[in-house]
């Protein structure tokens, strides 16, 4: 029985492992962000939605997931480089990681390395993959990959997160 208990204790200290975010180290220029969102592969959300993005009085990030009727998918805030949920109930639990992947393609990809220097690209068969560097102390270095892009036409791109391979095509309205 004790043979057991230590493998249920090991998985369950691995599932609390925080999972690598991609937070920029050099504040972005202030603008509103808005796209239409078609989920082509995802569990349990309406297959169009829209995403909006500002800056509010205090310099955070304040994104919000909509479906079409205007009722919140999900609510975050990006604070000093920690994503937060921005209201009482976390909603959609992977809004962050599609959040942080749009907020890095809004990027300039001159300054990338300076405002992720732990990211990383590779290009392959019209298909961009990034990946974050993770090191750990004593640890040897490894890499995870966090999203993958294709582009669809002008502005659409087909995103992909891993590990969940949730799939959205995603489409810039507006950019103030």
């Amino acid at each position: 029985m004790g043979k057991y208990w230590f493998i249920l204790v090991f998985f369950l200290l691995g599932g609390c492992a925080n999972r690598l975010e991609l937070v920029p180290r050099v504040p972005l220029e202030a603008r509103k962000l808005c796209y239409r969102v078609e989920v082509v592969q995802g569990f349990g959300l309406p297959r169009e939605s829209l995403i909006v993005a500002a800056v509010d009085k205090k310099g955070h990030w304040r994104w919000q997931w909509n479906n079409l009727l205007g009722m919140p998918l999900a609510r975050q805030r990006l604070d000093d480089g920690h994503w937060q949920d921005d209201g009482f109930l976390p909603l959609y639990p992977q809004a962050r990681p599609l959040f942080a992947a749009l907020l890095y393609l809004e990027t300039p990809p001159r300054k990338r390395a300076m405002r992720y220097p732990q990211a990383f690209e590779v290009h392959e068969s019209g298909k961009t993959s990034v990946y974050l560097r993770r090191a750990r102390p004593g640890a040897a270095r490894r890499a995870e990959q966090l999203f993958s892009l294709q582009r669809g036409g002008a502005p659409t791109i087909l995103l992909t997160l891993a590990p969940s391979r949730e799939r959205f095509r995603i489409e810039k309205l507006s950019d103030d």
